[in-house]
């Protein structure tokens, strides 16, 4: 049996003043409505126009320009850093000809740092600042296997240097940086150097690869690659952000007869701190070394090794006069680790062994015979010559 819900029990009156009070809710609520459908979409038109403009003043305000967000000119970066960018012609002692290069100037002493193939036997370096004075610039020393090279000018007033990226407290330049922010593949970078000798000249491209080495230009290699254009004569300039932080010396670009090929590298600022400290003490760079050729671990090798892993650098060649030798490392062990740091790439190993001061002990963890076990050496001065293959 279906039954009804039972009858209210409420009074005629009641239930009279029960529906008086509804019929004022709903008036009240028709009112509301109406007055929302009438100043509430100027009031959200108004609102998201308000935010539209805040948005569109923030992005475009020189004031809160970032280096990594869009802007329709560089030419304020690019004013900033390009007096800083020197033209260098140099004259060759054995074939007495002129050679054309850039470099920047990276602190209030007047150090400039260019590449160490623009200056490579050169006899006398003339160098013109963007204002077109020129000097004499003295050659204080220069790093074949980084491709670097420090001179010096003492022309008063010099341009303000270059903030620049530097894994050091103390930065090239001497001056606060960026905010601590990587490169990165696809930040936009500018090119500042003298091509062909045509007068400096500004180019504009993406990152587009970070420790780019195996290349077989220098025997330390840790490129960012960018396809801003670089040609003869932009040997030693900037790469800079759009900020104009200075994150690279543009160095080297690949070439072939079909055209252009937009594949440039530059050295890291991060790794040329340090070779300016020792050239400017020493005239030359001091590194550590080992006296090991390394060979990466593959999954062929490893099985070959009975280990599980491909981590760590196989020894397949040891100078007979190194520390590693006298520290009784052989031939077919295994480095897995260098004073706690992991060796997973070659070219990793060859920067971290470098970078211990000579004379300074080293520990390794070796793989040798199925056992692991911790051998101490002494590092040496890394030789100049004939010693690109080992670490």
């Amino acid at each position: 049996m279906i039954r009804r819900p039972p009858r209210s029990t409420q009074s005629r009156s009641s239930a009279a003043s029960y529906v008086y009070k509804r019929q004022q809710k709903s008036a009240s609520k028709s009112t509301l409505l109406s007055e929302l459908e009438k100043w509430g979409s100027p009031i959200i038109c108004g609102s998201i126009f308000a935010f539209l403009a805040a948005l569109t003043g923030y992005l475009l305000t020189p004031s809160n320009h970032s280096p990594w967000e869009p802007v329709s000119s560089f030419s304020s970066a690019i004013k900033r850093v390009a007096p800083a960018v020197v033209n260098i012609a140099t004259i060759s002692r054995s074939a007495n000809q002129t050679n054309l290069g850039s470099g920047v100037i990276v602190d209030k002493q007047g150090h400039i740092i260019t590449n160490y193939h623009v200056i490579k036997d050169a006899s006398q370096v003339t160098v013109t600042l963007a204002d077109g004075r020129k000097t004499i610039a003295t050659i204080l020393g220069g790093d074949e296997e980084s491709d670097i090279a420090v001179l010096k000018i003492s022309l008063i007033p010099l341009p303000p240097p270059p903030q620049s990226q530097s894994q050091e407290n103390n930065t090239l330049s001497q001056q606060t940086t960026r905010a601590d922010r990587p490169v990165e593949i696809g930040d936009i970078v500018l090119a500042i150097g003298n091509p062909y000798g045509v007068g400096q000249t500004v180019t504009q491209g993406i990152v587009s690869a970070i420790n780019r080495s195996n290349l077989g230009l220098t025997t330390f290699e840790k490129y960012i690659q960018t396809d801003a254009a670089i040609n003869p004569g932009n040997s030693g300039g900037a790469l800079i952000t759009t900020d104009g932080t200075l994150i690279g010396i543009n160095s080297a670009f690949l070439s072939h007869k079909e055209g252009v090929q937009g594949i440039s590298f530059a050295i890291p600022t991060t790794q040329i701190a340090a070779i300016k400290r020792d050239i400017i003490r020493t005239g030359t760079v001091v590194r550590g070394y080992l006296g090991v050729r390394l060979h990466q671990l593959n999954e062929e090798t490893s099985d070959f090794f009975n280990l599980a892993h491909t981590n760590g650098l196989v020894i397949v060649d040891i100078d007979a006069l190194g520390p590693a030798k006298k520290a009784g490392l052989q031939q077919g062990d295994i480095i897995l680790e260098i004073n706690n740091t992991p060796l997973k790439h070659n070219q990793d190993s060859l920067f971290i062994i470098s970078g211990i001061k000579p004379r300074t002990s080293a520990l390794l963890s070796i793989y040798r015979a199925g056992k692991i076990m911790t051998i101490q050496a002494t590092l040496e001065i890394r030789p100049k010559t004939n010693a690109a293959d080992f670490h």
